[in-house]
């Protein structure tokens, strides 16, 4: 029994404030939504693979190619694509529409232990940009590898697996996942709201409270009606007319008194 009580409350608790709770997870879920929509930069990524090269024909290059299967070496490759001076040439060829720092946040890299192969990204605010960005930076690093190692021109330190794609959705901010955390949020927000305004209101409103306190109905005060409580209010109004019919009532009396003497 008391077990109902209690699941009978929760659900009158529900009935009560749902509207609360529901227009406050309405509001926050579309805040996330405009937000997301309107307000937040929008940013597009595009990618590429990327092969080490292995081949080689002297003993030069043969030692060139036990260096290039030194994880190491990739390290040291990772760091040649992403260093100021690659970076720099991207940039001016991008007419310095983005500095070397904006690049050194957009760009970005991934592979595998022991494995030469890299996936490249660029995220940007143009799908364009992002795009154009990683095309120049495969380039000015194959210029730049192939400057330090003194590697001939027509000899490429890597092959490109997919080229630079133009990805035109972007990938932030992420719209559905910001829906429901402003949802997940304005539902506790709401919840967290009514639960304050049921624990702030101390009014008694039925018979049913002091059952679950435990405690002894005294007595009970009759409820009463909009004329009833009319008639009860002590306006000037009625004050008015109560001492008229006082008045009257005493010139009754004195008349009956007179009579009576006589």
């Amino acid at each position: 029994m008391e077990q109902f009580i209690q699941f009978e409350d929760i659900i009158n608790f529900i009935k009560k404030y749902f509207l609360l709770i529901l227009s406050v997870t309405i509001l926050l879920g579309g805040s996330a939504y405009a937000l997301s929509e309107y307000v937040l930069d929008k940013e597009y990524q595009s990618q590429a693979q990327l092969l080490i090269n292995q081949s080689s024909g002297e003993s030069q290059e043969a030692n060139y190619l036990d260096i290039q299967t030194n994880v190491s070496m990739i390290n040291t490759l990772v760091d040649i694509m992403f260093g100021d001076k690659v970076l720099q040439q991207v940039s001016d060829q991008m007419d310095n529409r983005y500095s070397v720092g904006e690049l050194e946040y957009a760009l970005n890299y991934s592979h595998n232990f022991n494995s030469q192969v890299f996936t490249v990204e660029s995220t940007l605010p143009e799908p364009e940009d992002a795009q154009t960005s990683l095309a120049l930076l495969i380039e000015a690093f194959d210029t730049t590898f192939n400057d330090i190692y003194e590697l001939p021109e027509e000899q490429s330190s890597m092959s490109v697996i997919s080229q630079p794609d133009l990805n035109e959705n972007p990938t932030s901010p992420n719209i559905p996942v910001n829906i429901i955390i402003g949802t997940l949020i304005g539902f506790f927000i709401g919840l967290i709201l009514s639960l304050s305004r049921e624990i702030s209101d101390d009014k008694i409103r039925d018979e049913a409270f002091f059952e679950r306190m435990g405690l002894v109905k005294l007595g009970q005060i009759r409820e009463l009606s909009g004329r009833e409580l009319k008639d009860t209010r002590l306006t000037k109004k009625n004050v008015k007319k109560k001492d008229k019919k006082d008045k009257k009532k005493e010139k009754l009396e004195e008349k009956e008194k007179k009579k009576g003497a006589k």
